[in-house]
């Protein structure tokens, strides 16, 4: 569910079920279990040597056992992984990794052990070595696309996909 500024897992807060479960371009909150991991995608739009440069804080000072950060390339793994514990900041920087365009990197925060307190702020920039972009976690979050169907649509294609339609005597 988009709030307007951040997802999160129904339109109630917290959720019976997602319990805190929140992202947004500033950070967030995992929800209750590892299943409820908060996941920002980036897919490289160019083919290109890239450096990661971020801070990854867990936001609670007074309780809660941190939060973990990794980030992971498909096909390659983890690349990276940090945690944060009260209030202290860790450095989320990877000095140097190839990427393909359309290549998937996903960055994944969690819980460690307990799911309380552990609101965190992970903040990223993503560089192309060779100046062909950069790329920051707080301008690039956005909403959902729109759909790019109309419902008029969306019933003319349903219907072009039935047996009626595919199967021509």
């Amino acid at each position: 569910h988009f709030t307007g500024n951040s997802y999160q897992g129904s339109s109630t807060f917290p959720d019976p079920y997602y319990s805190y479960f929140q992202i947004s371009a500033q950070g967030g909150h995992p929800g209750k279990d590892r299943n409820m991991s908060c996941i920002v995608r980036f897919v490289a739009p160019v083919t290109a040597e890239i450096e990661i440069v971020g801070n990854l804080k867990h936001a609670n000072h007074t309780c809660g056992d941190g939060v973990r950060g990794v980030v992971l390339s498909r096909g390659k793994g983890i690349i990276g992984e940090w945690v944060a514990f009260k209030e202290k900041e860790a450095a989320t920087n990877i000095s140097s990794h190839p990427m393909k365009k359309g290549e998937i990197l996903d960055f994944v925060l969690d819980m460690q052990v307990n799911p309380s307190c552990d609101s965190y702020r992970w903040r990223f920039t993503i560089n192309a070595l060779d100046g062909k972009g950069s790329w920051d976690s707080q301008s690039s979050f956005s909403s959902p696309p729109e759909a790019s169907l109309k419902p008029w649509d969306q019933l003319a294609q349903a219907l072009l996909l039935t047996n009626e339609f595919m199967f021509v005597d």
